[in-house]
C-alpha cells in the first residue's frame, strides 16, 4: 500500500479522507497547512500528496512550487482537493502549477479512489462493495453530520449535470450550462456562509471570532491573503487583529492610523474598494511595507449604522484575474455578519452593567420598603372579598394601600410587601417604567375620568406577570383630587394565548414561503422532466444519449421529492389518498429529517425489507413524521438518540381490550422513539390537546401533536405514546395495511401511445412560458390543436373568442389577474358542462381540502410527465 499525505486545514475534510483511504490499508499522515506538510516531507517522501489549495500560512500553490524546486520531491504526484464552488478556478490553478488531478469536496468515495489509483499509477482501484456504510460509520458524530449536510447540498445542485456527464468530460456549452455552473458555485458559497454563521454562533471570544471570519473570507473568496483589523476606539493600533496567508506577525507591521489608501477609503465611505492589476505595488492599498507583494486587492468596511469597527481585506484572487462584483458582495456579507456580532457583544456588556446597577438599586429600595412597612386597614372585608388586586393611593400623604390579593398575584404574603408607592414602582419591568409613570403623570395632570394601562410586575420567583390596571380619581368637596383608587387584573394567560397565536401565524407565514418556493421549483421541474421525456423519443437507438437523459430524469425526480418535503413542511401538499409503501415514504423523507434535527442528535432510521402498503396521503404521513421528530428534537436539549422504525403487526382482540381502542387486523406501525427528558402521566394525558405545550414561551404553537393525532384518525389509524420522566418517549402510529394493489406498479408509459392521440381543441392557460410551450409541443405531437393563454383573464377572453370550438380547458391553478378557479367559474357561467384540468403543486388556498372535484374537473400535481399529461387529457375528453 502507498504512503499518502493529506493536507487540509479543516479536520472534517482530513478525517473523511483518512477514514476512506485507511479502510483500504494505505499509510496516511495528515497536516493542517503547507508548513506542516514540508516538515513531514523532510522526514519521509510520500507516494502521493492530497492537497487543499486555500490554507492559512502557506497555500497549495506555494507548496507545489517548493516541492517542484527540489529534485527529490519534484516528481511526487499531487491531487488538488478543493471546494466544489471553486472547481473551475482550481483547474486553472492546477494547469498553471502542473498538477494533473483535481477533486471537488465533498466527492463520492468511488471517485476519490479512482483518482488516487490514477495518481499512483494503479490500473484500477480495488473493488469497493458497500463502501459508504463503513466510511460513514467510522466518522465521529458531528463530523459525519457536517459531511452529510455538505454532500446533500452538493447533490441538490450538481446531480443533474454531474450524473449526466461523467467525471472528466466537458459540459457542453449552451442550454444554460454556464448559468448552471455559476448557480451551483453561488449556492455552495452561500452554504459556506451559513456554516460560518453556525461556527461563529458558538464563539464568544472576540479574538477567536475574527480568526474564524478571516479564515472564512480567505476560503470562500479563494484568496492567498486575508486580514481583519478591529481598531481601538481611541488612539492608534488594533483591539483585535487576524491575518491568513503569511506566517509572520503581521500585527507588528507599521500599520498607519487612521488607515490610508483603499483600506481608509473603504472605512470612510462605508463601501467596498477593489484594486486589480497592481503588479506587486502596495501604494494604493493602505497595506504596510512588510506585506508581501500582491496583484489584486479588495477591502470592505466592518461597520454598523452607528459604529466603524474596522476593515476586512482579501488579496491575490487565486484561479482568476482579480476580484469582481460577486466577490465584493460575498466579502460585504462576511463583514456585515462580523459587525453585527460585535455590536451584539457590546449590547450584551452594556446590559450586564445595567442589570448590576438595577440589582443594587432594587436592594436599596427594598431596605427602604422594609423600614417604612406599616399595616393600615381600609375597607378590609370588601377588598379581601374581591378576586382582583385593589389599591388605594392617598395623593396628599403619598400613602398607598395594596390589598392581600394584589400581593398574592406576585407570590407574596400580605406582610411581605410594604404598602408604598415604591413597592409597585420597584417591581415594574424596566421597559415599562418610563411609559407607565408618564401615563400616570399625564392622567393626574389632566385629572381624567378613567385610567387604564397594561404593564409587567416582577413575581417573587423572578418572572414577570402581565397586569391590566384600571383606576379613577376621588375628589373632595372643593374639587381637588384626594385619592386614586383602582384594581389590578392578572392577564398573563391572555397574553400567552395572544403570543401563541402570533407564533402560529409566523410559522404559517414561513410555511407559506416554503410552499411558494416549492411551487416555483415544481414549474421548473415540470419543464425539465417534460422536455427530457420528449428528448428520449427523439434520440432513437443512441443508448449513450438515452442514458444521459435517464440520469437527468432521475435527478429531477429526486428534486421533486424535495419539493414534496417543502410542501409537507408548509402544510400545502395536495391531499391525495393512494396506496403507498410506508417504508419508501420514511426512507425517502430521511434526508429532510436529518436537516430538521440538531447536530448533537443521532438519527437512526430502520425500515423493514417487506413492503408496507397503506391507503394514505403521502404528504400528510410526512407531516405526521415531521411533527413527531420535531417534538422529539425539542425533548433533547442536550442531544441524544432518535430512532425511527417501521414494521408490520397483527393486532388481536386482546390488544383492543387492553388498550381500549383500535380494531383487530394487520397494521403498519411507525415508531418514533427518543431518549429525551420524557413526560409524567399528567402531561401525557394532555399532549394531543390543541395549544397545549410544555415548551418555553414563544417556542411552540401547541398544535403539532394535535395535528398529527387528527391526521392519523382521518386515515382510520390510531396513535399511542409511552413516556416516563427522564427516560424518553415512544410514539407508535398504527395505520391499516391495504389489500389494494399499488397504483405505482401501473405506469402511464405502458398505455399504447396511439390510444392517447386526438384532434380536439384544447385551451391551455399557463403564465410560465416554458411550461406553456411544453404543453403546446406535447399536445400538438399527439394531434391536438392548442390555443395558448398567458393568464386567467387572457384564458377567459380566448374562450369567448373561440366559443364552442374548445373541447377542454387546462388551467394553472395560480396565475396573474385571475387564478385557475376564478377563470373556470367565468367560463362555466357561459358553458356549464365545460371540462377542465387544473395543474399546480401548491393550490390548497384555491382548492380547499374538503372541496372534491366533480365529473367536469380533474387535478394534476406538478411536476407531471408528458405521458401522464396526455393520458389525463384523453381521460377527460372521453368522459
Amino acid at each position: 500500500m502507498a504512503t499518502i499525505y493529506i493536507v487540509d486545514d479543516r479536520e472534517l475534510n482530513r478525517q473523511y479522507l483518512i477514514t476512506l483511504l485507511g479502510y483500504f490499508g494505505h499509510q496516511l499522515e495528515e497536516a493542517g497547512d503547507g508548513c506542516e506538510l514540508l516538515a513531514l516531507v523532510e522526514r519521509q517522501v510520500p507516494d502521493l500528496i492530497i492537497l487543499d489549495i486555500v490554507m492559512p500560512n502557506m497555500d497549495g500553490t506555494e507548496v507545489v512550487e517548493r516541492l517542484r524546486h527540489h529534485p527529490e520531491t519534484a516528481s511526487i504526484p499531487v491531487i488538488f482537493y478543493t471546494a466544489t464552488y471553486r472547481n473551475q478556478e482550481a483547474r486553472n490553478i492546477a494547469r498553471t502549477c502542473g498538477v494533473r488531478w483535481v477533486l471537488s469536496k465533498p466527492s463520492e468515495p468511488r471517485l476519490i479512489l479512482e483518482t488516487v489509483a490514477k495518481a499512483l499509477g494503479v490500473e484500477s482501484p480495488p473493488p469497493v462493495p458497500e463502501l459508504e456504510a463503513p466510511v460513514s460509520s467510522a466518522l465521529s458524530g458531528d463530523v459525519r453530520e457536517k459531511w452529510d449536510l455538505e454532500t446533500r447540498m452538493v447533490a441538490l445542485t450538481n446531480d443533474a449535470m454531474r450524473q449526466a456527464y461523467p467525471s472528466g468530460e466537458t459540459v457542453p456549452r449552451g442550454a444554460g450550462s454556464e448559468q448552471l455552473i455559476q448557480m451551483q458555485a453561488m449556492v455552495l458559497k452561500l452554504v459556506a456562509l451559513v456554516e460560518l454563521s453556525l461556527d461563529a454562533g458558538a464563539v464568544r471570544e472576540p479574538s477567536r471570532l475574527i480568526e474564524v471570519f478571516c479564515r472564512a473570507a480567505q476560503d470562500i473568496l479563494t484568496t492567498k491573503y486575508a486580514g481583519v483589523g478591529i481598531l481601538k476606539e481611541e488612539g492608534p493600533g488594533f483591539r483585535h487583529f487576524a491575518m491568513k496567508g503569511n506566517g509572520g506577525s503581521a500585527s507588528s507591521w507599521p500599520w498607519s492610523a487612521p488607515p490610508g489608501g483603499a483600506l481608509g477609503l473603504s472605512l470612510a465611505e462605508r463601501r467596498p474598494v477593489c484594486l486589480n492589476n497592481l503588479k506587486g505595488d502596495l501604494t494604493e492599498t493602505g497595506l504596510p511595507a512588510g506585506h508581501p507583494p500582491i496583484d489584486s486587492f479588495l477591502a470592505v468596511p466592518i461597520v454598523t449604522t452607528s459604529r466603524r469597527y474596522g476593515w476586512l481585506y482579501c488579496a491575490d484572487r487565486l484561479g482568476r484575474d482579480g476580484f469582481g462584483m460577486d466577490d465584493e458582495r460575498l466579502a460585504l456579507t462576511i463583514a456585515s455578519q462580523l459587525s453585527l456580532i460585535f455590536e451584539n457583544l457590546e449590547f450584551s456588556e452594556e446590559h450586564q452593567m445595567h442589570a448590576g446597577r438595577l440589582r443594587q438599586e432594587l436592594e436599596e429600595r427594598k431596605a427602604v420598603e422594609e423600614a417604612l412597612r406599616a399595616s393600615e386597614e381600609r375597607l378590609m372585608l370588601a377588598f379581601r372579598g374581591a378576586n382582583d388586586g385593589l389599591w388605594d393611593w392617598n395623593l396628599k400623604t403619598g400613602e398607598l394601600y395594596l390589598s392581600p390579593r394584589w400581593k398574592s398575584m406576585l407570590g407574596y404574603a400580605d406582610e411581605e410587601i410594604a404598602n408604598s408607592y415604591d413597592s409597585w414602582k420597584s417591581r415594574l419591568h424596566p421597559d415599562d417604567l418610563e411609559p407607565v409613570t408618564n401615563r400616570l403623570s399625564d392622567f393626574l395632570g389632566d385629572q381624567g375620568s378613567k385610567f387604564e394601562v397594561e404593564f409587567r410586575l416582577r413575581h417573587k420567583k423572578g418572572h414577570y406577570v402581565d397586569i391590566l390596571s384600571r383606576g379613577f380619581l376621588v375628589f373632595g368637596d372643593d374639587g381637588e383630587a384626594l385619592r386614586m383608587v383602582g384594581t389590578h387584573v392578572d392577564v398573563t394567560e391572555r397574553k400567552k394565548l395572544e403570543e401563541q397565536l402570533m407564533h402560529a401565524q409566523k410559522m404559517e407565514a414561513v410555511g407559506q414561503l416554503a410552499g411558494g418556493v416549492a411551487h416555483d421549483f415544481n414549474n421548473i421541474l415540470s419543464a425539465i422532466i417534460g422536455y427530457s421525456e420528449l428528448t428520449l423519443r427523439k434520440v432513437g437507438a443512441d443508448e449513450e444519449a438515452r442514458h444521459y437523459v435517464d440520469e437527468i430524469l432521475a435527478a429531477s425526480h429526486r428534486a421533486a421529492t424535495l419539493t414534496r418535503s417543502l410542501l409537507a413542511f408548509s402544510r400545502k401538499q395536495p391531499v391525495s389518498l393512494a396506496v403507498i409503501d410506508l417504508n419508501e415514504v420514511v426512507g425517502g423523507f430521511q434526508s429532510f429529517l436529518s436537516r430538521l434535527i440538531k447536530e448533537d442528535i443521532e438519527l437512526k432510521v430502520a425500515c423493514g425489507t417487506e413492503r408496507l402498503p397503506v391507503l394514505a396521503d403521502r404528504g400528510q404521513v410526512e407531516q405526521v413524521l415531521m411533527n413527531l421528530v420535531a417534538n422529539a428534537r425539542d425533548a433533547m436539549p442536550r442531544g441524544g438518540s432518535l430512532v425511527v422504525t417501521t414494521r408490520r403487526m397483527t393486532l388481536g382482540r386482546d390488544f383492543v381490550e387492553s388498550h381500549g381502542y383500535g380494531k383487530p387486523g394487520q397494521y403498519a406501525v411507525l415508531t418514533v422513539a427518543d431518549d429525551g427528558v420524557g413526560m409524567d402521566k399528567q402531561t401525557v394525558s394532555r399532549i394531543f390537546d390543541p395549544f397545549f405545550t410544555t415548551k418555553e414561551q414563544g417556542e411552540g404553537t401547541g398544535l403539532g401533536l394535535s395535528m398529527a393525532y387528527g391526521i392519523v384518525k382521518k386515515h382510520d389509524g390510531f396513535i399511542n405514546v409511552y413516556s416516563e420522566t427522564g427516560n424518553g418517549t415512544v410514539f407508535n402510529i398504527y395505520l391499516p395495511v391495504s389489500a389494494a394493489a399499488d397504483p405505482s406498479d401501473r405506469k402511464t408509459s405502458d398505455v399504447p401511445l396511439r390510444s392517447l392521440e386526438g384532434t380536439e381543441t384544447i385551451l391551455v392557460g399557463e403564465d410560465d412560458e416554458a411550461l406553456r410551450r411544453l404543453s403546446q409541443n406535447v399536445l400538438t405531437h399527439y394531434g391536438y390543436r392548442v390555443i395558448e393563454a398567458v393568464d386567467g383573464q387572457d384564458a377567459i377572453e380566448k374562450f369567448v373568442e373561440f366559443g364552442e370550438g374548445i373541447h377542454l380547458v387546462m388551467l394553472d391553478a395560480i396565475m396573474p389577474k385571475k387564478n385557475g378557479k376564478e377563470a373556470c367559474e367565468a367560463m362555466r357561467a357561459l358553458r356549464p358542462g365545460l371540462k377542465t384540468i387544473f395543474m399546480s403543486g401548491y393550490a390548497r388556498e384555491i382548492f380547499p381540502e374538503d372541496e372534491a372535484p366533480d365529473e367536469r374537473s380533474a387535478f394534476i400535481q406538478k411536476p407531471v410527465s408528458p405521458c401522464d399529461l396526455v393520458a389525463k387529457v384523453r381521460e377527460m375528453l372521453d368522459r
